[in-house]
């Protein structure tokens, strides 16, 4: 469940964690020594699939948007182009009908 520990790497507590072990004044430098060092919840099995369907559909859901906000900006632009030249955007060689 890579994408599980992928998620807890993001969070805040595994954040300040990272923060508290680095060292260097010019270069940021940990030890892998150090990393063993880190406090990583380990849940039951079925919590760990519950976390884990959730990012996915989180992932899914937030592609889903994005899709929808490309969409929304094309159409967006192809109106402003007919309301200021009054002619439709050319796609595909052709213009949009």
């Amino acid at each position: 469940m890579n994408m599980v520990f992928g998620a807890f790497s993001m969070s805040e507590f595994a954040q300040q964690q990272v923060k508290n072990l680095i060292y260097g004044s010019t270069v940021d430098t940990i030890r892998e020594s150090q990393l063993r060092e880190l406090l990583i919840p380990v849940h039951k099995l079925d919590r760990q699939k519950a976390i884990h369907d959730s990012i996915e559909k989180t992932y899914q859901l937030r592609y889903e948007a994005n899709c929808l906000e490309d969409e929304a900006r094309e159409i967006l632009t192809d109106t402003l182009c007919y309301e200021i030249t009054g002619e439709e955007l050319m796609k595909n060689g052709r213009k949009n009908i």
